[in-house]
């Protein structure tokens, strides 16, 4: 690390941090601990299933009035000592939208989805992990295919909303789930992917590789995936292939054949053959000879 980047996570304050991420992620383990204790009961809730059950209701109680920001329909890590929002937004933050945004008020489920909506169409490349540049993988401008995953998970979540389930139009856990899938999908192409009878490798391509999954990839200033065409570290990262295949198997219905900025796909040009002239048909009937050939006729 350099010596500004120490600065940077010496000022952290994790003790001093109530981060929602975490705490997120406590609820979910809490309220899944409670669902196994009163499946384990035949249904029936037990004294570890009410304690669990408790443990995550004050846990997601405690979230929403130290971390959430009703102005903004997001939450945000709580400094202790100073009773204030951190100023920092992180991607963590989206996590209690995955936890539980379906069993918030209306109005809050509302704001949330609204929030994960601009900032789909700000950054139409990918959400990016923070909006300030450390030059620490994970911060601005990276992007990770785990953390999509659960950018996709807390708009599906909230769309799930009884407010909105009846609601008509596009749906923004697609829309992520579509530009996750484009980065990829890009990112694979331009260091050298290739589909034989489909798609031709990318002319621009360097290195030996047919096609590098990476961990993590950059947006630029525009919001719109930075591509990569080094191919020297062909990464095939397991968290990026796995997300892509979820993505497959999950929104397969919705997506659209991905567009890569300013890159020509070189898709292969089947030429329609030529058909054969029909040939004319022939009669091949001819007329039954006169019946005098066969008998006398008598008169």
């Amino acid at each position: 690390f350099t010596h500004d980047q120490l600065l940077v996570l010496g000022s952290i304050g994790i003790n001093d941090t109530a981060a929602v991420n975490i705490n997120s992620i406590l609820y979910q383990a809490e309220s899944i601990i409670a669902n196994f204790y009163q499946l384990a009961a035949y249904g029936n809730n037990t004294h570890e299933s009410i304690a669990y059950s408790r443990l995550a209701s004050r846990r997601r109680q405690t979230l929403i009035d130290l971390a959430y920001n009703p102005q903004t329909g997001l939450f945000a890590d709580y400094h202790i000592s100073t009773g204030q929002h951190a100023d920092i937004w992180s991607i963590n933050s989206l996590w209690s939208f995955w936890a539980f945004s379906d069993t918030l008020p209306a109005e809050s489920a509302h704001s949330a989805l609204e929030s994960l909506s601009e900032l789909h169409d700000k950054f139409p490349g990918g959400l990016p992990n923070t909006f300030y540049n450390t030059t620490l993988l994970w911060d601005w401008p990276n992007v990770q295919s785990p953390l999509q995953h659960m950018a996709i998970q807390s708009a599906a979540k909230a769309e799930n909303h009884p407010i909105y389930r009846k609601r008509s139009g596009s749906s923004v856990a697609a829309g992520i789930a579509q530009s996750t899938l484009g980065a990829a999908f890009c990112n694979w192409y331009t260091t050298g992917g290739s589909i034989d009878g489909v798609l031709n490798s990318y002319d621009h391509a360097t290195g030996s590789s047919a096609g590098a999954s990476f961990g993590s990839y950059a947006i630029g200033a525009d919001g719109n995936i930075i591509t990569s065409t080094d191919s020297s570290d062909p990464g095939d990262y397991a968290w990026s292939n796995a997300v892509t295949l979820w993505i497959f198997d999950q929104y397969k219905s919705q997506l659209q054949i991905p567009t890569c900025p300013n890159i020509k796909l070189n898709i292969v040009e089947h030429t329609t053959p030529t058909p054969m002239p029909t040939p004319t048909p022939t009669s091949t009937f001819s007329p039954p000879p006169p019946i005098s050939t066969y008998c006398t006729v008598r008169r």
